[in-house]
């Protein structure tokens, strides 16, 4: 490409040529930005350059000799395409002082012996000859012995041959990586002699010898310690414990005896796949949800004291020896198997999903570090690890393109782990079953950037077998986005239990598209008997035919008599507004799928709307918290739907056994006690009767982890009442600044951004129904006991037809969320959302109201002032006080960056909700934004909008906030209050 690099995307190709003038600048960012061909020569004509970054690109080639006249102290070139030989030069580049090199041979090398602080040598991913992308061949020692003024060291990814070499020239180091490098143990005692480690990893040694715990006692700035898979035997010594430790892997070796007690500074430890035995120690079972432990497959006797539940940072799967319960946990104990099952379909990482007469079940748990997930009784998962180099909490993948391969639906989301992933079935019968594996590479590319660098390997084992060593999905379905099925045939089934494991062993990419992500990945999991049931088994389910049919007879009499007596006494119409209120007769002609409640239901639940169950009151009307159990008509109903599933059974024993399941979906699994929402229509309100009937239909088959789930609907004896999922920590917008704010860590707010970005993109893009909300603000993110945030209030949304470029339409929503060519002119598209989340993006960061926080008089609001603050280059201090020093400025500032590109005026330069997310998530770089003045004149900085603001403020209570569209045409919509309204008490 001559003497320049070429910038790459997906439109089109720029050239950028680095000119030769020498004094433009004293060094050179270019991170990132997918430059193709060679290294130019005319760097060197730069000769105030000292650093210089091209790291995450697309670069070939070598590193030119003319290099060497320069004064380079940093030369990063890591993910990128670079071929041959370290070259002999660079010995002469005296002012090098920090190195990164990948995916080079290291024969006839020559490093600057006594300058370089910083070495990486680490491999990229795949070039012309798959089989040469590791380093090889023996650590040179000119590199051991010369580069004695080392501080950080990391080899990892490689395959050296020989011993591990002694590492005592490197006393100056202060972090030592070598995860699956491929030197043999056993770890020499000379490592004693780096005393001022603070970090140390060594993992999956080759050879078979084991040797002792090596000396560390002397290392006493260690915080980090990971020595994985390297063949210890012995006990843990005690000394750890005095350690500063605050991340500790001593997993897969042969270590014995108790766990020593460590101090309070250690928040993940992992000792999986040892020998460890003795009793559980109190001091592990004791500590919180803070603290990460995964003691998975050892030989623990018994706990000190009694047995903890099953806790999600408390690993214990299959951690004892001894028991009816040793095949996984005691938190089992209490769901015995009640019969045997015949198959098992897990769509990991994702809904359920039928894929022709297959059901997969959802697998929707989170993850986490160190966790064991057991959804129902008879499968589950145990994973183990986490991220050492990044603050990556995400156990789910996410599809980044559409997936065009059969059965697309398996494929969107996918299972993660850093190390370690079992899935397990049980209470299966004993025999031959067909284990089927799904697998898509979802996460990497295959353009011409560096995003098509990566590089995932992993180890397969099925019934603690190795089927599959190395396993690389993107070679195997030989590309990305492909399906890849593997199948394994007559896998014995002895114990009435199956397990399938994944294990990361060190190989691949660890840093492509984003540091972090490596470790194996799962889209769903088969598992099929090759045999039919005994017939005998039919046997005994036609016995108790007669009996179940009795029961069912008895529970319909009991149910027509509760109807009888709890029937509406009365027509259920109303008369409101003008307008007939259409009953329960006309909803069920809607093909809704919600649940129909009577107001005798809803009002016995509530203990007729009692204040003690009261959480809020809005202009809509007042929310009630309850517990649908309290129904003794809903509890009847669930004993007749489980006996008419019971008959199902009868007459398909075998071939449904999900049946059961989906008449509980059906009905609503709510009925296990779980708490709801409900919401009470005030007589005040001015909604009309059939829009709000047709909202309910358009809403009701919306299910995605980010939106808030509708259960039903009640419209009878002058009432209307919607029954909403309970969302245990109310709104956002009171978990921000109101009255009862909740203590929001960075990595939390940045979770939930993410999460409601996740729920847009759903509405916008991947919905069957694309549909545009229309109130996008703090109080309708609602949030879960998990702190996950979900979508609500979908009153004012808009179905959006492709075929429209926008909707015409009467304007409602809140002031100062609302996009201005639709707060103006009533233009609106899907950008009028991306435009409300911007400001809500902006508010997650600053911790402030967008409509109440006015530094001074100059300013109208939050976003305002953002404008302004960018200008001036001080973004930062945008940053909510509470934080403090804890947060993450590159997140921060990324998140910034990206609200304030959703808030644009013009909607066309506003990204879509897709591209939203992977800004957000570091994979797709944000286009600069340009401080034109002229974009921001009166009407952009609000003066007509806040006019209308001034006049809402002096309106009433119900109506101080959103602007309704009172027309009954068919372009009008229901009202949209806040379910959860943020100055109200919460239960």
């Amino acid at each position: 490409m001559g003497d320049g690099l070429r910038v790459s995307n997906n439109v089109q190709r720029v050239r950028f040529y680095l000119l030769e003038e020498t004094s433009l600048s004293w060094h050179r960012y270019l991170k990132g930005q997918n430059l193709s061909g060679v290294l130019p020569k005319s760097i060197a004509n730069l000769s105030y350059l000292t650093i210089i970054d091209l790291n995450r690109n697309f670069l070939s080639g070598s590193i030119p000799p003319e290099w060497t006249s320069t004064k380079l102290e940093f030369l990063g070139l890591t993910v990128n395409r670079l071929s041959g030989t370290i070259p002999k030069y660079l010995g002469t580049m005296t002012s090098l002082t920090n190195l990164y090199l990948i995916h080079i041979s290291l024969s006839n090398c020559q490093f600057p012996t006594n300058c370089i602080v910083t070495l990486v040598l680490t491999p990229c991913g795949p070039c012309s000859n798959l089989n040469s992308n590791n380093l090889t061949g023996e650590l040179p020692k000119e590199l051991i012995n010369n580069l004695i003024n080392l501080r950080e060291v990391r080899l990892s990814s490689n395959n050296f041959t020989g011993k591990l070499p002694s590492f005592q020239s490197w006393e100056q180091l202060r972090i030592l990586e070598l995860e699956a490098s491929g030197f043999e143990g056993p770890i020499p005692h000379s490592i004693s002699l780096l005393r001022n480690l603070t970090e140390l990893r060594i993992t999956d040694l080759n050879g078979g010898v084991a040797s002792d715990f090596p000396p560390l006692e002397n290392m006493t700035e260690m915080k980090k310690l990971m020595l994985r898979s390297c063949n210890i035997s012995g006990s843990i010594p005690g000394y750890l414990g005095s350690l500063p430790l605050t991340n500790l892997d001593l997993s897969y070796n042969r270590l014995e005896g108790n766990v020593p007690n460590f101090g309070a500074a250690l928040q993940w430890m992992y000792l999986t796949r040892n020998f460890l035995t003795g009793p559980i120690p109190t001091w592990i079972t004791s500590r919180d949800s803070t603290y990460q432990i995964d003691l998975s497959y050892n030989n623990f006797t018994e706990f000190v004291n009694e047995a903890p539940p099953c806790k999600d940072t408390l690993n214990l799967f299959r951690s004892f020896s001894n028991g009816s319960n040793s095949d996984f946990a005691e938190c089992l104990k209490d769901t015995p198997c009640t019969g045997n099952r015949y198959s098992v379909h897990i769509n990991c990482g994702g809904g359920e999903v039928t894929i022709g007469k297959t059901t997969y079940e959802a697998d929707l748990s989170r993850g986490d570090a160190a966790i064991f997930v057991h959804p129902v009784s008879y499968w589950g998962f145990s994973s183990t690890g986490r991220v050492w180099d990044s603050n990556k909490t995400e156990y789910i993948a996410r599809n980044v393109s559409v997936l065009k391969m059969n059965d697309s639906p398996l494929y969107t989301r996918a299972r993660l782990s850093p190390l370690s992933l079992t899935y397990y079935g049980r209470c299966l019968a004993n025999g031959n079953y067909t284990v089927t594996l799904h697998f898509a590479e979802i996460i990497f590319r295959d353009n011409a950037s560096y995003q098509s660098l990566g590089r995932r390997l992993f180890d397969i084992y099925i019934q603690d077998k190795l089927a599959w060593k190395d396993f690389d999905i993107e070679a195997a379905a030989e590309g990305v986005d492909k399906e890849k099925v593997l199948n394994l045939t007559n896998v014995a089934v002895t114990n009435h239990t199956v397990e399938i494991r994944f294990y990361w062993a060190g190989k691949g990419t660890r840093a492509v598209p984003t540091r972090g992500t490596y470790g194996p990945l799962i889209s769903a999991i088969s598992v099929v008997s090759n045999f039919k049931p005994p017939s005998n088994q039919r046997k005994k389910i036609l016995t108790i035919t007669g009996a179940v049919a009795s029961a069912l007879c008895l529970t319909l009499a009991i149910l027509y008599i509760v109807w009888w007596k709890t029937r509406p006494g009365s027509s259920s119409s109303r008369e409101h507004g003008g307008l007939l209120l259409l009953d329960n007769l006309y909803l069920r002609g809607l093909d809704l799928q919600t649940g129909l409640f009577t107001y005798r239901q809803i009002k016995a639940a509530t203990n007729d709307f009692d204040i003690d169950n009261k959480i809020g009151e809005g202009g809509f009307g007042s929310v009630y918290k309850v517990h649908l159990n309290q129904s003794i008509f809903l509890f009847l109903l669930l004993i007749a739907f489980y006996l008419i599933s019971m008959v199902h059974l009868v007459v398909h024993p075998f071939y449904n056994t999900n049946m059961t399941m989906s008449y509980f979906s059906m009905q609503g699994i709510l009925l296990d006690g779980s708490a709801i929402a409900v919401k009470q229509l005030s007589s005040r309100s001015k909604q009309g009767n059939r829009e709000f009937v047709n909202e309910i239909g358009m809403i009701s088959g919306l299910q995605h982890p980010n939106l808030v789930r509708l259960y039903g609907c009640c419209v009878e004896r002058n009432q209307l009442l919607l029954v909403y999922e309970y969302m245990e920590n109310n709104s956002l917008a009171r978990a921000l600044f109101g009255e009862c704010q909740l203590n929001l860590d960075w990595p939390t707010r940045l979770r939930i951004c993410i999460g409601i970005a996740r729920g847009l993109a759903f509405l916008h893009e991947e919905s069957r129904l694309k549909i545009v909300h229309r109130d996008i603000k703090a109080t309708n993110v609602l949030l879960d006991g998990d702190l996950n945030p979900k979508i609500s209030d979908f009153g004012l949304a808009k179905l959006s037809d492709d075929d429209n470029t926008h909707i015409s339409t009467r304007i409602a929503g809140t002031i100062g969320y609302m996009a201005p060519e639709y707060a103006l002119w009533g233009y609106l598209t899907n950008k009028a959302d991306v435009y409300s989340f911007g400001v809500v993006a902006l508010e997650i960061v600053a911790g402030r109201d967008n409509m109440k926080y006015r530094p001074n008089e100059n300013y109208v609001c939050l976003l305002d002032w953002a404008l302004v603050l960018r200008q001036q280059g001080c973004l930062m201090d945008l940053v909510d006080p509470k934080l403090g020093s804890n947060f993450n400025k590159e997140e921060t500032m990324r998140m910034t960056k990206v609200a304030l590109l959703c808030t644009n005026p013009s909607p066309a330069l506003r990204p879509t909700m897709s591209a939203v997310v992977s800004m957000l998530e570091g994979k797709l770089g944000i286009e600069e934004l340009v401080n034109d003045p002229r974009m921001y004149g009166d009407d952009f900085r609000f003066v007509a909008l806040r006019d209308k603001y001034d006049e809402l403020q002096r309106q009433t209570s119900t109506e101080a906030e959103t602007l309704m569209d009172h027309t009954v045409t068919g372009s009008s919509s229901t009202s949209a209050q806040d379910l959860y309204p943020r100055d109200l008490y919460s239960l």
